[in-house]
């Protein structure tokens, strides 16, 4: 067998005489080490050192034809390749016919290249190591069914160069926008004149290719995003909102219009027949003989329809105060001031510069009720004929009196069950629903009411 190798190389040798007598090709035999093997091709340097020439071989059969073997081939081989020389300059490459093993050598670390070395083609067939950016990924299949993957890795920022790897570096999970680091040998690409024209890094496959960072998160999609989910999420809270607002006006606008609708009714049917009936009692104490006992009890039940038209009138108020809520709490205040003091029964003065400019609304509507009944009280229980209602601040709100020069009274027969309508006990549940504190006169006795909102005097 080894005779039949022999006759082979020998073979081989008169066939690459002829033919380097023929064409005037130089016979060489190469001794080197392995940087670089593909399919196709075996990169060889003289020696070890980092910087050395590399020769670029090819692999042919005994009839000429292109030899698919040199992937058997490992970095750090030391070979003994024959064959012929073709090419001129660095285009130069041996067409081997034989390649024979001689051992193996640990080979230095690639250097890291300087980008104008690379961009002026002075690293022909020299092992780098370069890290960068990767710009793009390409594949192609070529005609032996291999994947090729052409990288476009930015080295340094704003240099682009490829990297060409005879495998499918999809395996890799490479993506654009991650760092990588490959290891391989420069190629430079030539025109038809022999001038570099290009650079193109190799590497012989996946296991020269590392990932040093995966991709970055893009912020600026990341604030979009988030700016995005922001808005949509404040602009359905505002939705919300105003469905809520507009819902609750539209339950207001409704109470508001049945309030109105009732004190009409009242305002109407009750008062004409409070009329009617205050007539036909006139008419009726007009007669000469009645007797006595009658006329008393017509005379009371006057009294009586009368007390019930100023309570019908107060409560028709009440209904209606919902126009005075849209007022500011002191303008609101003046004009239930004004309304009271123009039945002309007792004569009211205000001093409000202390009230807030805005209170809730069922607070204002409760404390506007309150004044009102105060006042009521002090014209028609206690025959008040001047009344005050003034403002002083307090701790974190104010106070509200209602004062008044009538008739005193007794504090605890007004709140007993038998005296109601004195409307003390509704003044009374309307400030401990509103959050208030309500006081009546001085040691047991009528003076005036006091309202407390926010604090202490």
């Amino acid at each position: 067998m080894h005779a039949v190798r022999a006759l082979r190389i020998a073979a081989f040798a008169a066939l690459c005489a002829l033919h380097a007598g023929a064409s005037g090709k130089d016979v060489a035999s190469v001794r080197g080490y392995v940087t670089f093997s593909d399919r196709e091709r075996i990169v060889v340097v003289s020696d070890v050192k980092p910087h050395s020439n590399g020769r670029l071989i090819r692999l042919v059969h005994e009839d000429g034809t292109r030899a698919v073997g040199p992937t058997q081939f490992q970095e750090g081989e030391r070979i003994i390749a024959t064959g012929i020389w073709k090419g001129e300059g660095k285009n130069r490459e041996l067409v081997a016919g034989s390649v024979t093993k001689k051992g193996r050598v640990k080979l230095d670390e690639p250097n890291s290249p300087k980008a104008s070395d690379l961009r002026r083609g002075y690293l022909h067939l020299r092992r780098v190591r370069i890290a960068g950016t990767l710009g793009s990924i390409d594949f192609e299949t070529d005609e032996n069914g291999d994947v090729r993957t052409y990288l476009g890795i930015h080295f340094p920022a704003r240099k682009l160069h490829a990297a060409c790897i005879h495998a499918d570096a999809s395996k890799l999970g490479l993506k654009p926008r991650c760092k990588v680091e490959i290891t391989g040998v420069v190629f430079n690409v030539f025109d038809a004149n022999g001038v570099a024209i290009g650079t193109q890094v190799e590497v012989a496959g996946l296991e020269n290719v590392r990932v040093l960072e995966p991709v970055p998160p893009d912020m600026l999609k990341i604030a979009g995003a988030a700016l995005i989910i922001l808005l949509s999420v404040s602009i359905a809270a505002l939705a919300a909102a105003w469905a809520r607002t507009w819902r609750k006006r539209r339950e207001l606008e409704v109470i508001v219009a049945e309030r109105k609708r009732i004190a009409g009714e009242l305002h109407d049917n009750l008062e004409q027949h409070f009329a009617g009936a205050k007539i036909l009692i006139a008419g009726a104490l007009r007669i000469k003989d009645m007797p006595a006992a009658a006329r008393t009890l017509l005379t009371q039940a006057a009294q009586v329809i009368a007390n019930a038209k100023v309570e019908v009138r107060d409560a028709v108020l009440d209904l209606r105060s919902d126009d005075m809520l849209k007022l500011a709490p002191v303008a609101a205040m003046r004009s239930l001031a004004s309304r009271l003091a123009a039945t002309g029964a007792a004569r009211v003065r205000t001093r409000l510069e202390s009230l807030p400019e805005k209170l809730a609304g069922c607070v204002q509507r409760d404390l506007l009720s309150i004044v009102r009944e105060a006042v009521t009280n002090a014209i028609k229980h206690g025959h008040a004929k001047n009344i005050a209602i003034v403002a002083d601040p307090a701790d974190r709100g104010f106070i509200l009196r209602v004062m008044n020069d009538g008739e005193p009274f007794n504090i605890d027969e007004a709140l007993g069950p038998e005296t109601a309508h004195f409307g003390l006990a509704g003044m009374r549940e309307r400030a401990v629903r509103s959050g208030m504190k309500i006081s009546f006169g001085t040691k047991g006795r009528w003076t005036g009411v006091r309202i407390e909102i926010g604090g202490a005097e």
